[in-house]
């Protein structure tokens, strides 16, 4: 159903969800739905989840070991600045950076930034590990997102 419809249906459909779409994120089936569903979406859309999402359901959903799908789905389709700056300042709020670092399925969403996000836009990356360095290499999560980072990063500067 989801792969073949028009934008139309797909307004429709995020008109209709748009309030339970972390839940669905997190659920057990309701997470491939959600994949499938932000793989249709144009920017616009993209934006309009990212924002219904944003902050502490952001981190949960990360965390899940079913919604880490979806907002990796999410994170692989960015294009837009709105779209890096609500990443970016969810990450940086709190301790929000190191739970995704120490957490099994939360590290997935960061090694997603580090291979889908330009350089750039993934500085502060780089600068939340540094700022945090013996947490997050003392975690065996950690270490995963640490090595992933040394891996990808040209220049740190």
């Amino acid at each position: 159903l989801i792969k073949n419809a028009e934008q139309p249906l797909i307004d429709m459909i995020i008109a209709q969800i748009e309030d339970q779409f972390s839940d669905l994120m997190s659920n057990d089936y309701g997470n491939f739905f959600c994949k499938d569903l932000i793989s249709k979406l144009d920017d616009g859309q993209r934006i309009r989840i990212l924002r219904s999402v944003k902050g502490q359901k952001l981190i949960d959903i990360s965390c899940n070991k079913n919604g880490t799908y979806s907002i990796q789905k999410i994170i692989e389709s960015i294009t837009e600045d709105e779209e890096y700056q609500i990443i970016q300042e969810t990450l940086q709020d709190n301790d929000n950076f190191v739970m995704l670092a120490k957490n099994y399925s939360g590290k997935h969403i960061l090694e997603k930034i580090l291979c889908n996000f330009p350089q750039q836009k993934r500085q502060y990356v780089f600068k939340q590990i540094c700022d945090n360095f013996s947490e997050i290499a003392t975690d065996q999560q950690g270490l995963v997102v640490l090595k992933k980072l040394i891996q990808l990063t040209d220049d740190p500067s």
